[in-house]
């Protein structure tokens, strides 16, 4: 009798595995997880399971389906795995656990993109470059406006260059600063 369980081959068309131990087509992948051989091309093409040289690394697609797949449904691979004994991480603890952790994070994520989109769209929340563009424009016309104040016709001569002084003081306090200390970073 030939012995089919994973880790053996009962088919020597698979090719040389002897040299490549654990290393199994697709379709022995399948047959000895009780799956069906589109079931193993699927996971193939959503990145779950890596080919080496075209064939499955049992150890590796095991594990990579652990972490893939949704603990709140029954997985023929992991169950045959763990009925022929192979080692499966992570429990089924930390595998529920480690979903519903990234399900959580997504569901927070999403819900704080969902939250950012409401005060954008009510105008509480404004792009940074917007607000940098309009302040900009308002210095620079305070600045204009500033310079012209000391050689305004109702200012007299004496006061002129201390008014002049003063603006310039001014404005040199304003080029100095860091917008940069404007910025929460909380």
């Amino acid at each position: 009798m030939l012995d089919t369980s994973p880790g053996n081959s009962a088919d020597e068309s698979d090719g040389d595995r002897s040299s490549r131990p654990g290393l199994v087509t697709q379709a022995e992948f399948a047959r000895r997880y009780g799956v069906t051989r589109q079931a193993v091309g699927d996971l193939v093409a959503r990145g779950v399971i890596q080919l080496v040289d075209e064939l499955v690394d049992e150890a590796a697609a095991i594990a990579a389906i652990a972490r893939s797949h949704d603990p709140a449904r029954p997985s023929k691979v992991l169950e045959a795995a763990r009925a022929a004994g192979l080692p499966v991480a992570p429990s089924a603890e930390e595998e529920a656990r480690s979903f519903n952790e990234a399900k959580t994070r997504r569901e927070l994520a999403e819900a704080k993109r969902a939250e950012l989109r409401l005060a954008k769209e009510s105008g509480e929340l404004v792009e940074l470059a917007a607000v940098v563009t309009a302040w900009s424009n308002l210095v620079n016309a305070a600045r204009t406006r500033l310079l012209a104040v000391s050689s305004s016709p109702d200012i007299p001569d004496a006061l002129r260059p201390v008014i002049a002084a003063r603006i310039g003081e001014a404005l040199q306090e304003l080029a100095d600063h860091d917008p940069g200390s404007l910025v929460e970073t909380d």
